[in-house]
């Protein structure tokens, strides 16, 4: 019940922002995601790279800094699985230069993410090593073990994210901003129960590095100086 009370904070923390804020913009984006390479058949690394698209909007809290709240799915695929993330990111901006003719900035963020995980059937097949036999009145020798895999799939599995980043905006007109941006969010997956309640290979946690680019749009004039 408590988790379930914090993913709901989640939930309405962009709303409650949005309310206290001033000067929005809505923004949408586009990118790949990046995943650790495979450990040990671990079930959160070797991933290909994957789509990131997402929306949301942004406001100016305070001169430089910016609350932007996205929603963001990220779905990507390896060999016997497949995996997707719907995302509510709550990323907290900072710009040293808010008037500059091209504006990097720096980034935090805090997400509620929800997990689909599909494994599919399959078998696998391991040569054991040459003194392996099953014990019995005739020490049997093991050429090979056949693991069948069931056909498994979870969703909506909630995990929290924290992570970094940077990126830069370059005005090209008065309300348009394309941008470009990298990220880095490493999520509680390894430690969620309903996760590793049905996937045993769970050991090692998921972590996204975000290549994006995008534009946003100023329902205001640009504040200058």
């Amino acid at each position: 019940m408590r988790k379930l009370i914090v993913y709901i904070l989640f939930m309405f923390l962009p709303v409650a922002a949005w309310s206290q804020a001033e000067v929005a913009q809505f923004q949408a984006y586009v990118g790949t995601a990046i995943f650790p390479t495979n450990a040990n058949d671990a079930l959160m690394t070797g991933y290909k790279p994957g789509i990131t698209i997402g929306a949301g909007v942004s406001k100016t809290i305070k001169h430089a800094l910016i609350f932007n709240p996205n929603i963001e799915f990220t779905a990507s695929s390896k060999e016997h699985y497949s995996f997707s993330l719907l995302s509510i990111h709550n990323n907290l901006k900072y710009y040293p230069w808010l008037f500059a003719k091209i504006r990097p900035y720096a980034m935090a963020i805090v997400n509620i993410s929800f997990m689909n995980l599909h494994q599919e059937a399959f078998t696998k097949t391991v040569q054991p090593d040459p003194a392996y036999s099953v014990s019995g009145p005739a020490d049997i020798p093991v050429d090979q073990i056949v693991y069948r895999e069931p056909d498994l799939k979870l969703q909506f599995a909630p995990t929290l994210g924290l992570g970094i980043g940077i990126g830069v905006d370059i005005p090209v007109r008065l309300k348009v901003v394309p941008f470009i941006q990298y990220s880095y969010t490493a999520y509680t997956s390894k430690s969620s129960g309903m996760i590793n309640d049905n996937f045993k290979n769970n050991t090692s946690g998921l972590a996204t590095q975000n290549f994006v680019a995008g534009v946003r749009y100023s329902l205001y004039k640009s504040l200058k100086k």
